[in-house]
């Protein structure tokens, strides 16, 4: 049974906003939806009218945003279950014990890793956690880097790498679940109808080994209310992924963010993730 959820960093709708104080749950959040557990049909949805791109390569034009080491830069934020007004944030059956190490020397490639702990007494408990980057609405083009590591790879329920983007009104959510116990796939986030769901992608995401580093590197687009999950790339092997999925309306929030979820499984056995050169490239 999954619980996870996607990164959903953003300020309340203004009714809720105003009863809330952003410094105490990172900018507030939008409710959780309970997680789909029946495995939605793949799809590639409709492609938008315009021009989306059909590659899939990670090139990147020479006036693009890099945005490295995020996993060691300052202010980040997390959340379990709910913030503190109720409002579900990473949502699960309970309050994970969560907590985020950075400037790990080992294991480590950049000699600065940070490390992410998951555990607490609730199964099906989960955390997230999110490092804002500032708003901008003229990039369309993103391109999420890095590396993890882990010692038990047959603890996590599921893991869950995100970006967000949010202007006016509307929030495109590049959400992606390595559905380890589930579906067995990379899910991707739709953010249409009243909750939202995840849907199983046709790319395979097989448990990790461990104490080994793996490289994922997913290639995604905003067209119109739309997002382009175009690929995912997992240590130079390259699976196309091409589904179209509905961005979330109704969301006042000015950022883009990166996030990553653990979830926990049916004994919440604590686990560590290790995460390095955390990048993002937009354009």
């Amino acid at each position: 049974m999954q619980f996870s959820k996607p990164a959903r960093l953003s300020a309340m709708i203004a009714s809720i906003a105003a009863a809330l104080t952003f410094a105490a749950c990172g900018g507030g959040s939008m409710s959780r939806p309970p997680k789909v557990t029946q495995a939605a049909v793949p799809t590639a949805g409709a492609p938008p009218s315009g021009n989306p791109s059909n590659s899939s390569s990670p090139d990147h034009p020479a006036n693009a945003t890099v945005i490295g080491q995020i996993q060691s830069k300052g202010g980040w934020e997390s959340c379990t279950a709910a913030f503190a007004n109720g409002y579900p944030c990473a949502s699960g059956r309970g309050k994970a014990d969560a907590w985020m190490a950075q400037n790990q020397k080992t294991p480590s490639l950049s000699g600065s890793s940070s490390e992410f702990h998951i555990g607490g007494a609730t199964p099906y408990s989960n955390n997230l956690w999110w490092k804002q980057l500032g708003p901008n609405n003229n990039v369309a083009h993103f391109s999420y880097d890095f590396w993890v590591y882990t010692a038990n790879p047959d603890r996590p329920e599921a893991m869950e790498f995100d970006v967000n983007q949010t202007f006016n009104g509307t929030r495109w959510v590049f959400g992606t679940e390595c559905n380890f116990a589930g579906t067995g796939k990379w899910d991707v986030w739709d953010g249409s109808g009243q909750w939202g769901k995840w849907v199983p992608s046709s790319v395979s995401c097989p448990r990790l080994q461990p104490n080994t580093w793996t490289h994922f590197v997913w290639q995604f687009e905003r067209v119109g209310q739309q997002v382009h999950y175009i690929s995912v790339t997992v240590n130079g092997t390259e699976h196309p992924v091409n589904m179209y999925q509905a961005a979330e309306e109704n969301d006042h929030a000015y950022e883009i963010n990166a996030a990553v979820q653990l979830d926990g499984n049916y004994r919440q056995a604590p686990y560590e993730l290790y995460v390095d050169n955390l990048t993002l490239t937009y354009w």
